[in-house]
């Protein structure tokens, strides 16, 4: 009986250490701010490129 017990009491123990895992909040997920801006482009010493282009560029804002 003593070890019937004993057994009941460490399965409590681990349901109730779960179930108090399960219930505490998440982390907060850390949403990214991403800002994309722009640049024109153009060089004119550049024989291969001779258009001028945009160049696109994204940062985080959080770092």
């Amino acid at each position: 009986m003593y070890n019937h017990n004993l057994l009941n009491c460490f399965q409590l123990k681990r349901f109730l250490s779960k179930a108090v895992a399960a219930a505490q909040p998440p982390a907060p997920i850390k949403q990214t701010k991403l800002k994309t801006f722009q640049i024109y482009r153009y060089d004119p010493t550049d024989k291969k490129n001779k258009k001028p282009f945009m160049q696109k560029y994204s940062i985080d804002l959080n770092e």
